[in-house]
């Protein structure tokens, strides 16, 4: 039997072969340079302000159209491709709290087409915001043609407009909702100046119509319709069917005569306004 020495003896021999064996011996904690750590810490800093920076660049424009260059568009008939000239042109840049889907309108700029319907709005400065900024959206109006709204593109930087006559009762009708709207933003106090109330913005100046035609039961453009310049003279013939125009649609000069099969049936139709 072993003594109680030797029992003592082996157990410390046993601990010191397990404290110099390479796989349980504890490692010394390595001394730490005090001089080090600002520097990490400068540079955890600016790889955090370079993470900010570029997400503040990624969602601060909705595309290229945002970015404050120049803008420059054209506004001419669809059918014909005769000038629009004094349309009305807005520029409206939505709130940044609103949806994409949501117009809310944080600022408008204001522009007219010319007797070659064009138009232009100047380079703006496009600042840096917190939040998400969109590509603005540009409104047309023309009494002839009603209210369209378009966006820029953003290849050539252009807004190309392209309304036509046969569909510009639809297009009234939207511009005629801002009478009864009560939004108070800059685009529907336009609205209401150019398009209400609507009996005047049906007529020339002069009180001539800009169009004639004959309406059924429910107030719906249906059977022959004219459509007039403000000089007088015609700038198209035109079938409707229930308020959706079909049939062949007749173009006069200025512009080349031309003659345009319109769908038998459109999914929007007149609702009598």
């Amino acid at each position: 039997m072993q003594s109680a020495d030797g029992a003592v003896a082996a157990r410390a021999t046993l601990a010191g072969e397990m404290t110099d064996a390479p796989s349980l011996r504890r490692p010394h904690p390595r001394p730490v340079d005090p001089r080090a750590r600002p520097v990490r810490s400068r540079a955890h800093r600016l790889a955090l302000v370079v993470v900010l920076v570029s997400a503040l660049a990624a969602c601060s424009a909705d595309g290229p159209a945002s970015a404050g260059g120049r803008v420059v568009g054209s506004a001419r008939d669809a059918d014909t491709g005769e000038a629009i000239a004094e349309a009305w042109i807005f520029e409206v840049h939505r709130d940044p709290g609103s949806g994409a889907d949501v117009l809310r309108v944080d600022r408008m700029r204001t522009a007219r087409t010319d007797d070659r319907g064009a138009f232009s709005f100047e380079a703006e400065s496009p600042g840096l915001g917190l939040g998400r900024r969109y590509a603005p959206i540009y409104h047309f109006f023309h009494p002839s043609y009603g209210l369209l709204r378009v966006r820029v593109d953003d290849a050539r930087g252009r807004v190309e407009i392209r309304p036509s006559l046969r569909d510009a009762h639809l297009r009234l009708a939207d511009a005629f909702a801002f009478c009864r709207a009560g939004d108070d933003d800059p685009l529907a106090k336009a609205m209401r100046a150019l398009a209400c109330p609507p009996a005047r913005v049906e007529r020339f100046p002069d009180g001539a119509p800009r169009a004639t035609g004959p309406r059924d039961a429910r107030g719906r453009r249906d059977g022959e319709w004219t459509f007039f310049r403000d000089d007088g003279s015609v700038i198209a013939h035109g079938h409707y069917r229930a308020g959706a125009a079909t049939g062949r649609w007749t173009f006069e000069p200025p512009a080349a005569n031309a003659t345009i099969e319109a769908p038998d049936a459109e999914a929007r139709t007149d609702d009598g306004r």
